[in-house]
């Protein structure tokens, strides 16, 4: 049997302590890396495909034409399928009058594998709400706010402005329910009444039907449509989407406070991480710290993005309706360190 000297005894501890020391020393350098890379460094991407020139989509017929990919989903059964919808409103020529006609969107299938484009097909509004909602979409009734204990249907006709709701989504937990309140007001300019609408965001309690967030009234005409109302799958972040300059009001739902974005966000399976426009750009956020990771380089604004099933890959479109394939780069993370004797 080894008996063991002081000296050996000595070099052990001394040896664990370097190795600690070590640890720390890479962690810290890790982090300011990370820090680094958020000012500096931005990601490239793998490749970028003109998507527009691969699908038959709306001509464009002059102003007040707002035409985007808005969506973009990982087939469940088919993960090499990402599905792309694309939208298109059309404004009226009179700039008092912020109204927009939805015409028909398209769902673009695309092979992540084979990087091409494998069907263009019209759908309807109905059946894009079934494809992006699936089985937490809420029916279009409306939330009561006056704490009555009930979810049922509320109209208010208060000072000119219509009150209403809509675009209702139940977050995954069932414990709380998302969506907007609708408003329509009419001004009188002398000679004509105009009215505009616009939406402003609300989560309420699932069982009591009371309100726990909302945003003061606003004449903000860039939130005259919703594109998407939409929980993260664990039910911590609640957004809302609006077309005109790529707003998000996105809300996280334990502190009720709202979260800086812009065009979208994409979560990573675990939700450690997403991917939201930050400064004009799409950033990697650490969703423990709010710490900004990684840029990715587009040429335009950001309307869609998501991760790949495995996480490995980012896809992101721009206002200019391209495709960019990154790699999402994601943080290594060392959970737990084994020191060996």
């Amino acid at each position: 049997m080894m008996i063991k000297t002081k000296g050996y005894l000595k070099y052990l501890y001394f040896s664990k302590i370097i190795k600690v020391i070590c640890i720390f020393y890479f962690i810290i350098f890790n982090s300011i890396i990370n820090s680094a890379l958020a000012d500096t460094d931005k990601i490239l991407p793998i490749k970028y495909i003109e998507i527009c020139k691969n699908v038959g989509l709306y001509a464009n017929t002059g102003e007040g034409e707002i035409q985007q990919i808005y969506n973009l989903r990982f087939d469940n059964d088919f993960e090499s399928n990402l599905d792309m919808y694309y939208r298109h409103y059309r404004g009226f020529s009179d700039p008092t009058i912020i109204e927009w006609d939805e015409l028909a969107p398209y769902h673009i299938i695309f092979d992540s594998v084979d990087d091409n484009v494998i069907e263009t097909v019209i759908i309807s509004y109905d059946e894009l709400d079934k494809l992006l909602f699936s089985e937490y979409r809420w029916d279009n009734s409306i939330v009561l706010e006056d704490n009555s204990n009930t979810i049922g249907k509320l109209f208010i006709d208060y000072k000119k402005i219509d009150y209403s709701s809509k675009n209702l989504i139940i977050s995954p937990d069932k414990k709380k329910v998302g969506g907007v309140i609708f408003y329509v007001v009419y001004r009188y300019d002398g000679h004509f009444v105009h009215h505009f609408y616009f939406n402003q965001p609300r989560l309420w309690d699932a069982a009591e039907g009371y309100v726990l967030f909302k945003t003061e009234y606003a004449e903000d005409l860039l939130k005259a449509c919703v594109i998407e109302t939409r929980f993260s799958p664990d039910s911590r972040y609640f957004y809302v989407r609006y077309p005109k300059t790529f707003n998000i009001d996105l809300i996280e739902t334990a502190t009720l406070t709202t979260i800086p974005a812009q065009g979208d966000v994409a979560y990573n399976s675990d939700v450690h991480y997403m991917v939201t426009g930050r400064n004009g750009l799409p950033t990697l956020v650490d969703l423990t710290t709010m710490e900004e990771i990684h840029k990715y380089e587009i040429a335009g604004a950001m309307t869609a993005c998501a991760f790949s099933p495995d996480d490995k890959e980012l896809y992101i479109v721009d206002a200019n309706r391209t495709l960019y394939i990154f790699d999402s780069k994601l943080p290594t993370l060392v959970v737990d360190w084994e020191i060996f004797e």
